[in-house]
């Protein structure tokens, strides 16, 4: 038990829960072809730790990883490269809290390089933060939103990043660290752009710009640093990806929900969807 409570708050530091995973079961994968099965087929952008039978994860190495023994396809989203993926062959790409991490070009060169790799009928699911839900905190002042702030305010567990604990940060640090962490005045590590922004700086961009315009002003000062990478960079709204989604040739994009998918073995929320549903967007595109 001691193990166990030990292992749960180390990852939920990171966003994630310890769940007792059962057995997937193979009706998920009905219909699906068997090659792909066996070639695993499906891939996890950013994937971690994940471990699945039938995925293969894709992911860039960092120190981040050093613990992680799970093998992977190591791509860097950042090079803007092709993927070492047939064309036409994917079954499914699935890509969980990590678009935000990289620059909009990154993102536009993964929705090509997954198209390109999909079968005609094959989908990519994409799990990031939801700007609007995070708009909307700071305009009501609902500190309650960011339900995480405990996590990251334990001591020993911020030091290295915040000059004070999460859970004390105002509400706009609190919505500029969702979107652009390393601009707030509160995170004290070396690396990325240099800029700090105060309070009122950004209730300035906030309050003198439609929102997604304010968020690119942000995000346009950051700088992708490899000694942040847990640092967001970036932001999306539904629009935001469905834009992107469809310039890449996805033809058929909709707005998901936590455990909801078209395809049966997207729903299993014991592999898929479990990093803060709370606080985040789900978007489908199909080839």
């Amino acid at each position: 038990m001691v193990v166990k409570k030990f292992v749960q708050s180390t990852l939920s530091k990171f966003g994630y829960r310890l769940t007792k995973t059962p057995l997937f079961s193979v009706k998920e994968y009905d219909g699906v072809n068997k090659e792909s099965i066996e070639r695993k087929l499906f891939f996890n952008v950013g994937a971690g730790a994940f471990s699945h039978p039938y995925w293969t994860n894709i992911d860039h190495y960092s120190n981040a990883y050093k613990s992680v023994q799970t093998k992977f396809l190591q791509y860097d989203l950042m090079s803007c490269t092709d993927l070492p993926i047939e064309p036409e062959t994917a079954e499914c790409f699935y890509s969980s809290h990590t678009v935000e991490h990289v620059s909009d070009d990154a993102v536009r060169n993964l929705f090509l390089q997954a198209h390109k790799a999909l079968r005609r009928g094959g989908v990519i699911r994409i799990t990031t933060p939801d700007i609007e839900l995070n708009y909307s905190a700071y305009l009501s002042r609902d500190k309650n939103f960011y339900y995480f702030t405990e996590m990251h305010s334990k001591a020993g567990s911020f030091e290295h990043k915040f000059k004070i604990p999460y859970n004390q940060f105002s509400i706009q640090q609190l919505f500029l660290h969702q979107i652009a962490g390393q601009l707030s005045v509160n995170d004290i590590r070396e690396g990325g752009s240099g800029i700090k922004l105060s309070d009122s700086e950004i209730d300035e961009i906030l309050n003198s710009n439609p929102l997604h315009d304010a968020c690119n002003e942000f995000t346009k000062l950051c700088k992708f640093d490899n000694r942040q990478t847990d640092n967001h960079i970036n932001w999306f709204s539904y629009n935001k990806l469905e834009l992107m989604l469809k310039d890449a040739g996805f033809k058929t994009c909709y707005k998901s929900g936590f455990g909801q998918s078209h395809f049966a073995y997207l729903r299993n929320v014991s592999y898929f969807d479990n990093t803060h549903p709370k606080i985040s967007l789900y978007v489908e595109g199909i080839k």
